[in-house]
């Protein structure tokens, strides 16, 4: 009887670790195609949008780095699995998918990290709303964005407005937003100068058509690039 019990318990615990080991791969499975479907869904949309007044709503890099590194860390540890549970061929298989998945995970991990805007600075409004600045994933400049967050989660970014960028590399580096006090003004600044101004409407971010930037082949473009930013201190009272 004890022999047809241990016979009985082995039986069960292999149905449990094949089900625990199919239901890994099912769940890195789901994961995969299920953002890749989200994601082919928002580049639609973007791609629809693009040149209108459309809203564009890309992933957040937090999306792009965790969406990448779970459906990875669910099949290192189904693997793991199946080395500690499986024997012959399957084990051996199980080893070498683990060698593969290393450099597999690094550079599908880098993929993720350049394949979209980065966070370079963010500001909440009171009621929640948050802004985010971003740059670009543009190799020949630094090309800078601003987003505000389009779910409650932060999964999602939706362009709020193209910013001015760096050409030749000025004026980079400490960027990063800022809002006044009282929330009318929301401001972004680089290299110690603020290089972009919006007024701040119901919440809604409309860009100050009166500080328009300098060209970037003038002589004077640092100069002027500074009295800009001037001027937008002067507008709103807050300095860089």
């Amino acid at each position: 009887m004890s022999a047809a019990r241990a016979a009985a318990d082995a039986r069960s615990t292999r149905r449990l670790r094949k089900r625990l080991m199919l239901g890994g791969w099912a769940m890195a499975a789901s994961l995969i195609v299920g953002q890749l479907l989200i994601l082919r869904h928002l580049n639609g949309l973007s791609q629809a949008s693009a040149g209108t007044s459309a809203e564009i709503v890309v992933p957040s890099d937090a999306w792009r780095l965790s969406g990448t590194f779970l459906p990875l860390l669910l099949i290192g540890a189904v693997l793991i699995l199946q080395i500690c549970w499986l024997r012959g061929s399957w084990a051996a298989l199980s080893v070498l998918g683990i060698f593969l998945l290393f450099p597999i995970s690094l550079l599908c991990m880098y993929v993720a990290g350049v394949g979209g805007p980065t966070a370079l600075g963010a500001a909440r409004l009171s009621d929640g709303q948050r802004f985010i600045l971003a740059i670009e994933p543009v190799m020949t400049d630094s090309v800078y964005t601003l987003y505000e967050e389009a779910d409650w989660l932060g999964l999602t970014w939706r362009q709020v407005s193209w910013l001015d960028y760096s050409e030749d590399g000025r004026f980079t580096g400490g960027e990063h937003l800022a809002v006044s006090p009282d929330e009318h003004w929301l401001l972004v600044a680089r290299a110690g100068i603020w290089t972009d101004c919006f007024r701040l409407e119901g919440g809604r971010p409309v860009r100050i058509a009166d500080q328009p930037a300098p060209l970037w082949t003038q002589a004077d473009y640092e100069a002027e690039m500074r009295l800009r930013s001037a001027r937008i201190a002067t507008l709103t009272g807050m300095r860089p």
